[in-house]
């Protein structure tokens, strides 16, 4: 039943650009670092007061300092609003594709190693992003079948606040064919 339902309801939800965009980046993974700069509506246990525009333009004097030849880790124990910073220093280790925010991972999977991002706007606030690190994934190991079944299996995560309706449906109609 539950194959029948991934294969029939989940997977007709997925959009082709998701499927796309984790082939072109499942296989790689990045050593990657973030300063998180959250704002008072930023989905934080303890928001800043800060407003949008406050917490984008503290990004830019970050990245200023950047440019200038600051140590990334000393920036964000500095400014950092990830609850982990003091523990991690804003390093996130090794990140394979699925695993953060869409807007995150489309940025940070664009990057080069060596390289920072300009402010990365998701739920919990701007980052900035910094890649340490590139290497092949241990998806890089895998057939093409096992890798494309992976890929839809991965995709799935961006459609599931959709399945509960498209599941109804379709046992709705279902139920009516028959």
């Amino acid at each position: 039943v539950n194959e029948t339902y991934e294969k029939l309801v989940a997977e007709p939800l997925i959009d082709n650009n998701v499927i796309n965009e984790a082939k072109k980046h499942a296989k790689r993974e990045f050593f990657l670092h973030h300063i998180l700069i959250g704002h008072n509506t930023s989905y934080l246990a303890s928001p800043p007061s800060r407003s949008i525009d406050d917490a984008f333009l503290l990004t830019q004097q970050i990245l200023n300092k950047l440019n200038e030849g600051l140590d990334f880790a000393a920036l964000a124990i500095e400014y950092s609003d990830d609850p982990s910073v003091n523990n991690n220093q804003g390093s996130l280790g090794w990140v394979e594709w699925g695993l953060t925010a869409a807007e995150f991972q489309s940025a940070a999977f664009k990057l080069k190693k060596g390289e920072v991002s300009s402010p990365v706007l998701t739920s919990f606030g701007y980052h900035i992003i910094f890649a340490e690190n590139i290497r092949f994934s241990d998806y890089n190991k895998m057939s093409d079948n096992e890798f494309n079944n992976y890929i839809i299996n991965l995709s799935k995560r961006t459609v599931r606040n959709k399945l509960r309706t498209a599941a109804t449906r379709f046992d709705s109609s279902a139920f009516a064919q028959h």
